[in-house]
């Protein structure tokens, strides 16, 4: 289990996500999280969402991790601002 807290400093706000990996077998990691709408630290208020003109930067986060042959894929559903719902997929390996 994670807790992060980003400040941004040039437009006073601070962002608070948590998050969580579970390991059910070797090659397989599953994940969750949720990132919490910014705080206005100038106005000390709730915003709807890490930047003013972006609303719906913030909710629950989902993925999945699988590692086979030394190669890393993963995915995540995640919200994005006024693009809605992203899905990101990644595929890496090192040698």
């Amino acid at each position: 289990i994670v807790l992060d807290v980003k400040q941004y400093i040039y437009e006073n706000k601070t962002t608070v996500s948590i998050g969580t990996e579970f390991l059910p077998v070797n090659n397989l990691a599953l994940r969750a999280g949720y990132l919490f709408p910014a705080i206005n630290k100038q106005q000390s208020e709730i915003v709807n969402g890490a930047m003013d003109n972006i609303p719906g930067y913030q909710g629950l986060g989902a993925g999945f991790g699988i590692n086979l042959l030394g190669v890393q894929t993963d995915y995540s559903f995640v919200p994005y601002g006024i693009l809605g719902a992203t899905h990101r997929i990644s595929v890496s390996t090192k040698f």
